[in-house]
């Protein structure tokens, strides 16, 4: 307009707004060409849009420098909105959905939404895009864009300096929003310096043909490129690795296993500095290679990347699961890295520097050979946990070489947890002292190259198995293993330790037949046991397990020479799996929790035996043998094998306080099953004091002959078997009843059985070491009861009465004048009277109540003033201490207990 113009549209609306009638600003008026300037355009021209039809109107006559402010909102531009600008031109065509042709145009959307629900052919360039922008400087702010219905292009730029902020382009069909494509028209620098802000696009930013003097600057900005249909087509990728910079908060790239090859159209094509997040599983058909990435993060949101079933290697002929090489800044975070038979590593980096990994898993348990994690020439920071996963096939849970390092950072959360192979849970370095190894907390220098939790330690050194640590110690030496499960078995030939459990946690002993060496035992029998010693042994606080492979034999402990002392020792599980079915003599394998031979002495304290599959504990000792306390306990039933829960072979045991139950037997009749709680063979002598042998035992006792019992203070609540010739004498022990036997019949006719004693004590009480001590009859329980007079004076009178006896009332009382006798009570604020029918069970207290004569509600009171004169009531006793003793002459007399006290009061 002309300074005449303009002056009159100002009086206009200040006449108007005198009147109270200001008008607003038309849309249809400013996007009128009527409204245009002098040279014919609307330059400046700021243009108000609500609805589709003002859209159009302004498409049509859009003019260089204009701003469109749209209220919020969706315009949908049908046909007739389409036919008001379809001869204007973009690029020489017309006919097109949504063109913006003049230069510096900004739009202001408020959160509105374009689109178009009319279809047209994709065929001609016109209709394959939805919005193009062909004038220069063109500015979208605050947009939904969804797509015309037939989806392609959402946005083609082909103007320079293109910017767009806090916009979206929506999905349409197959997850697709439509691309946002830069087309330089093959002139390098046509584009310019483009601008993407916040923006959010649901299918690809097409750059790939950007050229000399042409960037595209990306801030905020995600690309979601998962279930997107064109995936599938290695072609496409989610951007171009082209001319692009990020700033801020810079790139994230959806993708999924929908993604034909993520190594070429993601990995390869992500420009530097962007964020990849998985958002599901990946299975990979070859090596996942990450080659030159600088700042590049890949977030799994806990997703697992693993080999699919047709994995083979690459093109360099790696197997490795995933291979960053020569990146600097590689973040990993909650991700999963799952190798199969198929892999090599799971993680093997190389030449990189500043890798971090972040609630990472690197699952190695699958593959044959190889590593969770290899650091080679690579610093790695942990800056969250880190979970390696070791299998039988792992050569150790990560290595680090070629000057390397492996650093967990605590300040952000890092640590390392080792999991499977216990025997391989550790980092190590064949160069120590040029790579860098500092695990923290999380571990420790285990020396040999080895850094990891120690398994367990002699001293203060650490080591990374049990097995380790038995090889390294010096005979006198204590070993503690660390709590948790400890799998092989233990050879201490020719050392003599101790090996005792942590202050906290349980330590397993595990047996594994892979590491099993077998034993001879006796001259016929073979030991498998899980820990050995041919010298003194010591085990503390530590539990012996199985089972051991199916149709295996296996032993917890076994000592050929030397003393072996058992302390809070549990024997577990010493059997095969499934058991064993009976088989034919020879062929059914053994199981036995304790075996000792030798010329030395055991000493068992407390502990348990469990699930073995013949002998509890087995003995062959000329030395002597003790027991204490010990828990033995069988399968119960009928079993593979028949179980015995002690057997002397040899030797003076002396056994005392052990509970021996569930000997199972073989056979369904129990005088021939051969299962028993305790079997003293010919020659042993046992020495039996307040065991208990159970009565689901099949047998209690085997006495072959020539053995010798001396037994006392024992419940024996199973039969005994007695295969000698000479009795012997059980009386002095407490017999239960058996429920399927009544006189116990010898096994043969010649062989003597010792009948039980169902009547018999308790017999002799036994000290802790077995030795009997008198049993003192044991005093009455009695209580006090106590009568309280209130009389101010007269002493309380207590006397004691056995437990369920009652009480009876004193036989005389007081008198005084103004007061006369009410009852005795059960409490002190006379609301219940006392029962004297109620035997005394406790101490107990119970006080007189009088009457105050005079009163008008015959008030009834515990305490006599001592102003008022008081006289016995049979009047010849002149003290109250005289009177007392009398009253309490009359509660013995009748027989109810006796004086121990006079209380004052």
């Amino acid at each position: 307009m002309n300074i005449r113009a303009r002056m009159r549209v100002v009086i206009l609306l200040a006449l108007a707004a005198v009147m109270g009638m200001a008008p607003a600003l038309s849309t249809t008026a400013l996007a009128d060409p009527t409204t245009q300037g002098e040279d014919g355009g609307d330059q400046g021209l700021v243009v108000s849009i609500a609805s589709a039809d003002d859209l159009a109107r302004a498409i049509k006559n859009q003019a260089d420098g204009q701003t469109w402010n749209l209220a919020s909102g969706t315009y949908d531009l049908g046909e007739d909105q389409l036919a008001q600008y379809e001869d204007v031109q973009a690029s020489g065509r017309v006919g097109w959905y949504l063109p913006l042709a003049a230069n510096n145009i900004t739009i202001n959307g408020n959160g509105a939404t374009l689109t178009s629900s009319v279809v047209r052919s994709d065929g001609a360039w016109p209709t394959q895009n939805f919005i193009t922008v062909s004038g220069s400087d063109v500015t979208i702010n605050d947009v939904n864009i969804i797509c015309k219905r037939e989806v392609n292009k959402a946005i083609e730029i082909l103007g320079k300096n293109f910017s767009m902020s806090d916009s979206g382009v929506l999905p349409v069909d197959g997850g697709n929003s439509g691309s946002i494509y830069f087309n330089n028209a093959g002139t390098p620098g046509n584009i310019g310096d483009a601008r993407l802000t916040n923006v959010t696009v649901s299918s690809w930013i097409a750059n790939a043909n950007l050229g000399e003097g042409d960037t595209l600057t990306l801030d905020g900005v995600t690309v979601d490129f998962s279930g997107n249909e064109y995936a599938s087509d290695p072609i496409y990728a989610p951007i171009r690795n082209n001319r692009v910079t990020l700033t801020g908060a810079g790139l994230t790239v959806k993708a999924d296993d929908a993604v034909a090859d993520f190594e070429d159209q993601v990995i390869e094509q992500s420009p530097t500095g962007a964020v990849l997040s998985l958002q599901s599983d990946l299975e990979l058909g070859s090596t996942l290679n990450i080659m030159d990435k600088n700042d590049l993060t890949i977030e799994g949101n806990g997703h697992t990347i693993t080999a699919a079933g047709d994995f083979t290697a690459d093109e360099f002929g790696q197997l490795n699961l995933v291979k960053p090489q020569s990146c600097t800044n590689l973040t990993l975070r909650d991700v999963r890295l799952v190798a199969t038979s198929a892999n090599r590593h799971a993680l093997d980096v190389y030449g990189c520097a500043g890798v971090s990994l972040q609630n990472v898993t690197l699952d190695h348990s699958a593959s044959t050979v190889g590593a969770p994690l290899v650091s080679n020439g690579s610093t790695i920071t942990v800056d969250g946990p880190l979970t390696l996963v070791t299998g039988e096939g792992s050569w150790y849970a990560a290595n680090v070489d070629r000057g390397g390092a492996l650093v967990v950072n605590e300040k952000n959360g890092g640590s390392v947890s080792f999991s499977g192979d216990a025997s391989k849970a550790a980092v190590f370095t064949e160069d120590p002292d040029n790579v860098a190894i500092d695990l923290g907390s999380s571990g420790e220098d285990l020396g040999g190259g080895w850094y990891g939790k120690a398994a367990a330690r002699i001293g203060a050194q650490g080591y990374l198995t049990l097995a380790d640590a038995v090889e390294a110690a010096q005979t006198g030496d204590t070993v503690v293993p660390s709590a948790g499960e400890h799998v092989g078995c233990l050879d201490l030939t020719d050392k003599s330790l101790t090996i005792e459990g942590p202050s906290e946690g349980e330590a397993v002993i595990a047996f594994d037949p892979q590491t099993c060496s077998p034993r001879t035992y006796l001259d016929d029998l073979t030991a498998w046991p899980t820990v050995y010693s041919n010298t003194d042994l010591a085990l503390r606080n530590v539990t012996l397990s199985g089972p051991s492979a199916p149709g295996s034999s296996i032993d917890g402990v076994y000592v050929a020479g030397g003393d072996l002392t058992l302390d809070g020792v549990t024997i577990k599980d010493m059997s095969p799996v499934p058991a064993a079915s009976p088989a034919r003599t020879g062929e059914t394998p053994s199981g036995r929790g304790v075996v000792f031979g030798g010329s030395g002495d055991l000493s068992i304290t407390g502990g348990t035996i469990t699930g073995f599959q013949n002998d509890g504990i087995d003995t062959s000792t000329t030395g002597s043998v003790t027991i204490n306390g010990t828990t033995i306990t069988g399968f119960g039933g009928q079993s593979a094998a028949p179980q015995r829960g002690i057997v002397l072979r040899s030797g003076t045991a002396r056994i005392i306080n052990a509970t021996i139950s569930g000997m199972a037997g073989s056979a369904l009749a129990r005088q021939a099953s051969g299962s028993v709680a305790i079997d003293v063979f010919d020659g042993a002598t046992a020495h039996l004091a307040g065991n208990v042998l159970s009565a689901d035992n099949d047998a209690a006792l085997y006495l072959e002959d020539g053995a010798h019992v001396v037994a006392a203070g024992n419940q024996i609540l199973a039969p005994v078997y007695n295969f000698g010739t000479d009795e012997v004498d059980l009386s002095g022990n407490y017999w239960g009843e058996d429920p399927d036997f009544g006189v116990l019949a010898p096994p043969t006719g010649t062989l003597k059985v010792f009948p039980r004693y169902a009547e018999a004590s308790m017999g002799t009480l036994v000290d802790e070491n077995g030795d009997p001590v008198e049993d003192p009859e044991p005093e009455p329980t009695t209580h006090q009861v106590t009568f309280v007079f209130g009389v101010s004076g007269v002493d309380d009178v207590v006397v004691e009465v056995e437990d369920g006896a009652t009480v009876s009332a004193p036989s005389s009382l007081p008198t005084a004048v103004g007061y006369t006798f009410a009852h005795w009570y059960a409490d002190k604020g006379l609301t219940r009277e006392f029962d004297f029918s109620v035997p005394i069970t406790e101490d107990t207290t119970v006080y007189a109540g009088w009457y105050k004569l005079g009163s008008s509600n015959n008030e009834v009171v515990g305490a006599v003033s001592s102003d008022d004169v008081l006289v016995p009531r049979t009047g010849d006793a002149t003290s109250w201490a005289s009177f007392a003793t009398a009253a309490v002459l009359g509660v013995v007399a009748l027989g109810a207990g006796a004086v121990v006290a006079r209380r004052h009061r």
